[in-house]
């Protein structure tokens, strides 16, 4: 599926969905922000990221093919979380936040949805699926949905946490600038308050604390294309 075949199908996918999956038209109005050019120029540096990442962790080329190809459905269960959580201009509530993370959980079974309606081959299903139902697992076992530690978490989606998290802490949300790429390799190799070391798989740390120099050259290149 090429870039702009994936594109399509994120676009097309709500249109589809049974009656009973949409609340109210949340996932026509949120596909509509998927479509614009933030939305595209993330997905191009997520998958350049995980690109880099995958290589350097020594996957060979058909796996590093599909982890980069999957990476732009893993936060696809946003659909199903209300505008006015994700677009909050500041912190969430407990029960905002436990919305928040039903994403991963939505973003799986939109999936599953997805392979049914015959967009997706089963490889490319299942990496995406595990990416998007556990890229907020942690390898300490502190994270969401399941708590999973350790190598219960699949790569890709170990791949996908570290990368996902590098790319939030460098992009600016409603509640704080953008971070540098220098404070933001500082918070994942050293830790703040919200992140630690210990929720990533050391190999794949290992790995970034590697070649985090050229993440942040790769984000200069295309720190533009938003504006494109």
């Amino acid at each position: 599926m090429r870039g702009n075949e994936r594109a399509q199908v994120l676009e097309d996918w709500p249109k589809r969905l049974d009656p009973a999956l949409r609340r109210d038209r949340q996932p026509v109005t949120y596909a509509s922000k998927l479509r614009c050019r933030q939305w595209r120029a993330q997905n191009l540096r997520l998958r350049l990221f995980v690109r880099l990442i995958a290589r350097t962790a020594g996957l060979d080329e058909n796996a590093v093919h599909v982890i980069s190809e999957a990476a732009p459905f893993h936060d696809v269960g946003k659909i199903r979380v209300p505008a006015a959580i994700l677009e909050k201009p500041g912190p969430l509530t407990a029960a905002e936040f436990e919305e928040m993370k039903l994403h991963t959980v939505h973003g799986a079974a939109l999936l599953d949805t997805l392979a049914e309606l015959g967009y997706l081959q089963p490889e490319m299903l299942e990496t995406a699926r595990d990416m998007a139902l556990m890229h907020h697992e942690s390898w300490d076992g502190s994270g969401y949905p399941y708590g999973k530690k350790g190598a219960e978490i699949p790569l890709p989606a170990r791949i996908m946490k570290l990368i996902d998290t590098y790319d939030a802490l460098r992009s600016t949300r409603p509640w704080r600038p953008a971070m540098s790429h220098d404070a933001a390799a500082k918070v994942i190799l050293s830790g703040d308050k919200r992140t630690r070391p210990g929720h990533f798989d050391p190999e794949l740390l290992a790995v970034f604390k590697r070649v985090h120099p050229l993440l942040a050259s790769t984000w200069e290149v295309h720190a533009g294309d938003d504006d494109k």
